[in-house]
């Protein structure tokens, strides 16, 4: 959805991922797609930029340090590279602060929006500028969820399509420990609806 946005408020998106990701990143909007893995990565991108300088903005979206580590490579002297994707703890970023002064790099973290950019992402959406990929699950999937999202970053948001019917008979609810935390999570969201 990162590259829709992107691309609705009128940027120049080039993505940058590894594996069968191209297709969707292309299908989704992006101007350009850089393999991660490659080395000549960030030679690529520059070459898309003026004066070859680097992208503007980064966005980290990958939960792996050496995304982090790459995206120093991508971004422009003076270009922002925002933190959303949350590595392990064994994976963390090395980073000399001289890294940031010397180029002037902005850093941003961010967990969620604030409510205005929440309205604001959901407006785009309404007006048809953002398009959403839903795929509809039962409420028994959502243990293979977890398998399936954390082998492959899936560009799709599933919706289990009985949670309503389920908030309805929220009090008969039991867990024993072959539900997933993925389970929990979505039958507590689901309790306080």
């Amino acid at each position: 959805l990162g590259i829709q946005y992107a691309k609705a408020m009128g940027f120049r998106v080039a993505a940058v991922d590894i594996g069968p990701a191209k297709d969707s990143c292309i299908k989704m909007g992006a101007d350009a797609y850089f393999d991660g893995a490659s080395p000549a990565t960030p030679a690529g991108l520059r070459k898309l930029t003026p004066n070859e300088a680097g992208a503007k903005a980064v966005i980290v979206t990958a939960g792996s340090g050496r995304a982090y580590q790459n995206a120093l490579d991508l971004v422009a002297v003076f270009g922002t590279l925002v933190c959303v994707g949350i590595p392990p703890p064994d994976q963390a970023m090395s980073l000399h602060p001289l890294t940031l002064i010397d180029r002037g790099i902005n850093l941003l973290g961010t967990l969620v929006g604030t409510r205005t950019e929440t309205l604001e992402a959901l407006e785009f959406v309404r007006r048809g500028v953002v398009k959403p990929m839903v795929e509809s699950l039962n409420f028994n999937d959502l243990d293979n969820l977890v398998d399936r999202f954390s082998k492959v970053c899936h560009p799709c948001r599933c919706l289990c399509s009985r949670l309503t019917n389920l908030t309805r008979h929220r009090e008969n609810w039991s867990f024993n420990s072959n539900h997933s935390g993925l389970s929990r999570f979505f039958c507590s969201f689901a309790a306080t609806l």
